[in-house]
């Protein structure tokens, strides 16, 4: 298994698509409200094994706040 982000067009819409599958798709969420404003800003991965994609995952940075 191999965890990266995705590197061609093929694994990338195939990144999307499961995320909105898993995510937006049983909310009855259009296909492409899987994608947000922030999607540059963020560290994005996939878990693959062999060309098999089984997982994605993102991570958000957000700014601590003080109180």
């Amino acid at each position: 298994m191999e965890i990266r982000a995705p590197r061609t067009k093929e694994e990338w819409d195939e990144y999307y698509h499961l995320r909105w599958k898993v995510l937006r798709q049983p909310w009855n969420q259009p296909l492409g409200s899987e994608r947000d404003d922030y999607e540059y800003e963020t560290w994005h991965f996939a878990a693959f094994d062999e060309n098999e994609l089984l997982g994605v995952g993102r991570l958000d940075y957000i700014e601590p706040t003080t109180r």
